[in-house]
């Protein structure tokens, strides 16, 4: 499955001049990309804006916490986030800085992240 953002910008020297910019720019920070999965199973909506840059040092949890007050989220949705190409689930006490060492995409730098959805408490 590919990235939403790489379908709506193709050209790869693009996205990976602006993934090199910002971590120049900002060395203390990661560029992500979350996206929605169409796979999920309890519709979350689309975010308008799916580009971050995040802290090195903050956990997926804490993450998972700006994702669901962006996303405006119940309660009772629990979110799950998954990376790289064989869909692996982020705890949440990783730190974001080790997860972009160990998934970002070596092509043009962003890292992505899927976020699917699961109805929880009924």
């Amino acid at each position: 499955m590919q990235s939403k953002f790489k379908q709506k910008f193709p050209m790869l020297r693009d996205r990976r001049n602006e993934s090199e910019r910002v971590r120049l720019r900002y060395p203390d920070r990661i560029p992500v990309i979350a996206e929605v999965a169409e796979r999920s199973t309890r519709a979350i909506p689309q975010m308008r804006r799916n580009k971050f840059l995040v802290p090195k040092d903050l956990s997926a949890g804490q993450f998972i916490f700006t994702l669901r007050r962006r996303l405006n989220l119940k309660a009772t949705v629990a979110i799950f986030l998954y990376v790289g190409a064989k869909q692996t689930m982020i705890t949440s006490n990783i730190l974001m800085g080790t997860l972009y060492s160990q998934h970002k995409d070596l092509e043009d730098g962003f890292l992505y992240i899927g976020i699917t959805s699961e109805e929880t408490f009924g």
